[in-house]
């Protein structure tokens, strides 16, 4: 006599410690995807549109400069891809009479190692020259000199790839789970009916 279980899971023990652990392994791909998604490409975007209300300041560069350290514990030792490069910036700016100094480039950024942009950047501004900021009216302490979505941000994607790959492999083992069809009652009729006139 078949209990619950067996009509349920449809398969053998073996079967479905396999079917299951598959399973698990295609869910955790795809949420590793989505949270890696939400928090390197939905969050930055979100941040970039909150600050298109933020109003454009005049500002004062007072540092800009390409910083370089080592990445890991590759040492002095370590070759020219090992470098981590970051960029140092400092200004003032006037909001509503008050003096304010900040040291945030972007609304948002993302670590890497490009040195190229960051040394375009340092260049452009350099110590002294007057450009634009733009401050937060709700909090004047929070500026920034850039509200773009920088390419580099576009790495964010790469994750939707293992999102997609999760599910794909969840909708996969659903479907191979997934118990045939019982034949319908009326084709089966047709199939006695058709029997019993050959007889005759």
């Amino acid at each position: 006599m078949k209990n619950e279980t067996d009509a349920i899971w449809p398969m053998p023990n073996n079967h479905l410690g396999c079917f299951l652990g598959g399973l698990a392994f295609s869910g955790v791909i795809a949420l590793t995807g989505a949270a890696i998604l939400y928090w390197g490409f939905y969050v930055p975007h979100r941040d970039i549109r909150r600050s298109q209300s933020w109003i454009e300041t005049p500002c004062v560069i007072l540092e800009a400069e390409v910083t370089e350290g080592y990445s890991g514990t590759a040492g002095k030792n370590a070759g020219p891809g090992s470098y981590d490069y970051g960029l140092r910036v400092r200004y003032r700016y006037d909001f509503e009479g008050q003096e304010y100094v900040s040291s945030r480039f972007a609304v948002t950024e993302v670590s890497d190692s490009r040195e190229q942009w960051r040394r375009e950047v340092a260049e452009s501004i350099p110590p002294g020259a007057n450009t634009v900021c733009f401050v937060n009216p709700d909090d004047p302490e929070e500026a920034a000199l850039s509200r773009e979505f920088h390419a580099n941000y576009r790495v964010a994607l790469v994750p939707a790839a293992f999102l997609l790959l999760g599910l794909l492999g969840t909708v996969c083992m659903l479907m191979a789970r997934a118990p045939d069809k019982p034949t319908p009652a009326r084709n089966r009729s047709d199939s006695d009916s058709g029997s019993g006139s050959d007889s005759d």
